[in-house]
């Protein structure tokens, strides 16, 4: 009699689990479903009321882009270029990467980052490359802690790239409280760098028709000028 009871006990734990599972998956797949159906009543209203209201925009670009600024930056995303420069569709050619890295230009090796560059300054032709950091970066914070990386053989790989930057921090760092906020403003230092050994961006930066800029950004907006070289820097940080 006893057992009997121990079975049924185990029938009717395994049978609430089932249904626990059971309405778990249901409700992801019904937020999943919602998502989605976000998406499609966004690109409905786009195509009702966004698109009719600035056609004449729209058909201008369908035909040509002229963006002035090159802009670069991570693909966190809590970030959205336009939002945060106030520019209009068609005024800024956008390149995201993991950590806003730009790696160091090589003829051997073929890098998504460095064919956009090209063609934004040679074949674009844009009168600005702007390098946008970011306070909480994820990618900052897996260089400061490599051993998260163990999982992510792809994601260390690519940070590699960022390597000049963390050897920078570390000869430079003093206080260990700002340590991710130091080595995000290293970085974008660092990426500047790194574009000037593109073939495409010494072409036009050296006669003076490109300008290198870099911005960082963190709740407390603070400006200030830094230099790197030759090239005059302003910092604008918020914080997300």
């Amino acid at each position: 009699m006893q057992l009997t009871f121990h079975r049924a006990l185990m029938v009717v734990s395994i049978s609430s689990f089932t249904v626990l599972m059971v309405n778990a998956l249901s409700d992801a797949l019904e937020a999943k479903d919602t998502f989605v159906e976000k998406i499609r009543l966004g690109v409905q209203r786009f195509r009702t009321i966004t698109f009719p209201q600035m056609r004449e925009m729209y058909e201008r670009l369908a035909e040509k882009q002229i963006p002035d600024a090159l802009f670069i930056t991570c693909g966190d995303s809590r970030i959205d270029p336009l939002l945060l420069t106030g520019m209009d569709q068609g005024e800024l050619f956008v390149e995201r990467t993991p950590g806003n890295i730009v790696p160091i230009y090589d003829d051997d090796v073929s890098v998504g980052v460095s064919a956009s560059i090209e063609y934004a300054v040679g074949v674009l032709g844009v009168k600005n490359i702007i390098v946008c950091g970011h306070s909480a970066c994820g990618a900052m914070k897996a260089l400061l802690h490599p051993e998260h990386l163990q999982l992510l053989p792809a994601t260390a790989r690519w940070l590699k790239f960022a390597e000049p930057a963390l050897k920078e921090f570390r000869r430079e760092n003093t206080n260990k409280a700002e340590n991710l906020n130091r080595l995000t403003r290293i970085n974008v230092l660092e990426q500047l760098k790194h574009l000037h050994t593109h073939p495409a961006v010494e072409q036009r930066f050296k006669p003076g028709s490109l300008g290198l800029h870099v911005d960082v950004r963190n709740s407390h907006w603070n400006r200030r000028r830094l230099q790197s070289g030759h090239t005059s820097i302003r910092t604008r940080v918020m914080e997300f």
